[in-house]
């Protein structure tokens, strides 16, 4: 039995190959040209192929470890709701199943769950017992260990804390509701709203950054440039994503109260001070006690907390 992870993001998609005992035999990683789940599992098939060929392991049977940015159902075989992929109801287990010959065991993981996984086996959450993670990337997902158990709640949709109602009737979000975190601070979001001040010509700085860049897009890292050359609208975007997050972070203190909240993804990643933010507002929205039992912690393996997790929950897949 071989191990397959996958991290399948909202616009790259990672592949790695490992024996039962975790070693690493090979890796892929692409960007996704064509988001339809048919033509993801085609190229997830084409890229688990050429890893068989490469190691000669084609009569070995597979484990498929998948981690998806998106809501699943409690079975790990449907993808509820992926906003940043446009997937709804989509049994991407099966599909994987059916294609690939050699898969044996497929088991689908939400993004978040499985990179706070990864960190608490082998980064900043190894020895704790109670940890939260936050991750700022495409969206904005979180993930739970509870006990020293991931977490994924009464139907497997824990910690979606991108989709806490921020402002009720506010901007409308890739899952279809308004108002959700996500879409103050997720980078899509960031981007659109980017896009949206340049276009109404309310931000100079960022109008004459797109003007500058042409049919390439805005995104966070220009409002972020805004912010540094003390543009007032860039400034109000990045107040209200700051707050936006320190508002989600702190329901997860006040109800969770963990040892430890890691922080991860692109945009907190490349964006130090959005991250300061929202730890300062955290600590505002939440109660002194709680406040003062968390430790707030940059994510030790960063893009690849996903695949690290991913791999390390093929385990659980075996012994259902």
């Amino acid at each position: 039995m071989m191990i397959v992870g996958v991290d399948l993001g909202g616009t790259q998609l990672r592949v790695r190959m490992c024996r039962a005992d975790k070693t690493l035999l090979a890796e892929r990683k692409t960007l996704l040209e064509d988001r339809s789940p048919d033509a993801v599992v085609a190229l997830l098939a084409e890229l688990v192929a050429e890893m068989q060929e490469e190691n000669n392991l084609q009569k070995f049977s597979l484990t498929v470890s998948c981690a998806v940015a998106g809501m699943l159902d409690k079975t790990g075989r449907i993808v509820r709701n992926a906003p940043n992929l446009k997937w709804r109801e989509e049994p991407f287990a099966d599909n994987i199943q059916s294609t690939i010959e050699e898969a044996q065991h497929v088991v689908l993981w939400n993004d978040l769950d499985a990179a706070t996984w990864g960190e608490y086996k082998s980064g900043e959450g190894q020895g704790l017992s109670e940890v939260a993670a936050v991750f700022v990337g495409s969206g904005v997902g979180g993930g739970l260990v509870l006990g020293g158990r991931p977490f994924r709640g009464g139907s497997g949709v824990s910690a979606e804390v991108g989709h806490l109602k921020y402002r009720p009737e506010g901007r409308s979000c890739g899952c279809g509701a308004r108002g959700c975190v996500e879409a103050y601070a997720g980078g899509h979001s960031l981007a659109r709203i980017a896009e949206e001040v340049a276009a109404n010509g309310s931000s100079p700085f960022l109008q004459e950054r797109a003007s500058n860049k042409g049919e390439q897009p805005l995104s966070a890292a220009d409002i972020a440039a805004g912010v540094e050359a003390n543009d007032p609208v860039c400034k109000e975007i990045f107040e209200q994503a700051g707050d936006a997050l320190g508002w989600a972070l702190s329901h997860l203190l006040t109800i969770i109260n963990p040892e430890s909240i890691i922080l991860g993804g692109g945009v907190l990643l490349n964006w130090p001070a959005l991250a300061e933010l929202a730890k300062e507002r955290a600590l505002h929205y939440t109660s002194t006690p709680a406040g003062e039992a968390v430790s707030f912690v940059t994510s030790q393996l960063g893009n690849e907390a996903g695949m690290v997790g991913a791999v390390e929950l093929a385990d659980t897949i075996t012994q259902k």
